[in-house]
């Protein structure tokens, strides 16, 4: 049920983000519909210890329709690349507060992660001072998060996933391997 309401939900997000039919006003209303959506799921099922994992995984793919309509945001001319990273930025702060709020690593995982995807599209516009930066800056939240929420999960996840986005950005040229 779960993989099942991911890959749909996802689809409709997609759909609903990407068509051409739709004026990109009402993509945006209904990307920020089908977010409050899945928040309002996860407010209500995270507590239930039988549907809890359900509604994680709800706020987590809200989370992931809000990050799609930043991006979307700047594809349609909306904002810069400046307002972007900053859109972006907030709602890592906005996931690391739902995270806390509702006591959820995966939650918080999503945040950092998404920080160090920022982070390699720095690189577009700061260069690789931008990308050391904001991987260090990943990596830091990573460690802080897992400290604060005495988390092995996190921190074991931080060192791998550092290290791993370290490494591709070391053995990458401009992504041509």
């Amino acid at each position: 049920l779960m993989i099942s309401m991911i890959v749909v939900w996802s689809a409709i997000g997609t759909i609903v983000g990407t068509s051409p039919l739709l004026s990109h006003t009402i993509s945006a209303a209904g990307l920020l519909l089908m977010a409050g959506f899945g928040m309002w799921l996860g407010e209500i099922w995270i507590p239930r210890k039988s549907m809890h994992l359900l509604g994680v995984t709800w706020v987590i793919i809200s989370m992931k329709i809000l990050y799609g309509l930043a991006i979307s945001m700047y594809t349609w001319e909306w904002i810069g690349s400046s307002e972007l990273g900053a859109f972006l930025l907030g709602l890592v702060a906005v996931n690391i507060a739902i995270a806390q709020h509702h006591d959820e690593d995966a939650i918080a995982t999503q945040a950092t992660l998404v920080l160090l995807a920022i982070g390699s599209a720095a690189g577009g516009s700061y260069g690789q001072e931008g990308v050391a930066v904001m991987i260090g800056l990943g990596t830091l939240l990573f460690h802080a998060l897992a400290y604060l929420r005495n988390s092995g999960n996190l921190a074991s996840l931080g060192i791998a996933v550092s290290y791993l986005w370290i490494g591709l950005h070391a053995i990458s040229n401009n992504w041509v391997l």
